[in-house]
């Protein structure tokens, strides 16, 4: 079984899990988001952002790059801040600590942080 083969199987496995114990699950999902905070983390596959928070889907809107930057010239970036303003109603910007060492500490040791002013002027 090739690697992509794996992963369709385990999704689907996954999604029939869920709707054997959450019935409509899928339905609810698919009608609205209105997430509470925009996480900006680092692309690092080690650092889950909903699982280090205990989040649900829905909780959190995610952007990961590397180093969880915003640049100015990142239209990416840009974009998905500026979806979270615009569209999802100005979800409060949260970033994790740039790197995977320092993430899994921010994580271990409970820590976040608000967005610095730099990162919310990219909104505007």
């Amino acid at each position: 079984m090739q690697s992509y083969e794996k992963l369709l199987l385990e999704n689907k496995a996954w999604a029939q899990e869920k709707k054997s114990f959450e019935p409509g699950y899928f339905e609810k999902l698919a009608k609205d988001q209105k997430p509470e905070f925009l996480w900006i983390g680092c692309s690092d596959s080690r650092v889950p952002a909903d699982i280090i928070v205990n989040a649900q889907p829905g909780d959190l809107f995610v952007h990961r790059n590397i180093a969880n930057q915003i640049i100015a010239t990142d239209f990416n970036s840009l974009s998905v801040i500026q979806y979270a303003v615009q569209v999802l109603g100005g979800a409060l910007p949260a970033t994790a600590g740039s790197g995977a060492r320092q993430q899994m500490a921010d994580a271990h040791q409970g820590r976040l942080q608000a967005a610095p002013r730099r990162d919310r002027s990219a909104a505007r």
